[in-house]
């Protein structure tokens, strides 16, 4: 009987130290998928203020992908609509509020001992509600001011302030956020972007699905390479 045995100890020792430049080498390749969403974010089609495309290119340049420059943001082609939308919401509040207290005050030429309960109190808090909804249309409108590169959420079809949702106007820049996360065997890469009407935009145009999904085969190819050239680089070394 012939006995053998083989030290692995040394051979381990490198497929750990390969295992462990894994992450480093996948956040590389992540980082070039940045550098590639960045890029087709900077010339897709739908581009009105910038601030949606922006957002997830300063989300890209937070994890190091630095090729494609923020562009400044620019005045909506639609400015004169958006700012007709969140008007003729406010003048319909205005004579939703007017028609409720007529006849509020037809019905009941005298307030009731009680006036929060039946008829009476139901028109009054509608008209308190109708009025609030007026007041903050005013305010929003005020706040829009000349600021062509505020966005106004539902604006209703045709720019007719008669959506679901009351128009709202957003002045704030929210732009991007974007992170590398490293983890035992690999890298996640998160980029988000943080405009708020960025989940109305995709769900329109399909932009990120379309710019993502050539996105996954071409990192994982990218990392194993660099997964292979870290292994090479350990076992040289040892």
């Amino acid at each position: 009987m012939i006995k053998t045995s083989v030290d692995s100890s040394g051979l381990r020792s490198k497929m750990l130290a390969a295992a462990d430049a894994a992450p480093n080498a996948c956040a590389g390749a992540l980082v070039e998928a940045a550098e590639y969403i960045a890029a087709a974010m900077a010339v897709q089609p739908h581009q009105d203020t910038r601030r949606w495309s922006r957002a997830w290119i300063q989300a890209a340049r937070q994890v190091g992908a630095w090729r494609t420059p923020v562009p400044a943001l620019r005045p909506s082609k639609y400015f004169q609509e958006l700012r007709s939308a969140v008007t003729k919401f406010r003048d319909q509040q205005r004579q939703d509020y007017i028609r409720l207290v007529a006849k509020r005050d037809a019905l009941y030429p005298q307030p009731p001992r009680n006036q929060r309960t039946g008829l009476y109190g139901k028109l009054s808090r509608q008209i308190e509600k109708t009025k609030a909804r007026m007041d903050k249309a005013q305010t929003q409108l005020q706040q829009l001011g000349a600021n062509q590169t505020a966005l106004v959420l539902h604006a209703g079809a045709g720019f007719s302030g008669q959506g679901k949702r009351a128009p709202q106007v957003v002045t704030r820049v929210y732009g991007g956020f974007g992170a590398v996360v490293k983890l035992p065997r690999g890298a996640i890469l998160r980029l988000e972007n943080l405009e708020p009407h960025a989940r109305i935009v995709e769900s329109k145009f399909k932009i990120l699905a379309a710019v993502r999904a050539p996105l996954r085969g071409l990192a994982l190819k990218r990392a194993a390479r660099q997964i292979v050239s870290a292994a090479r680089a350990v076992s040289k070394a040892g």
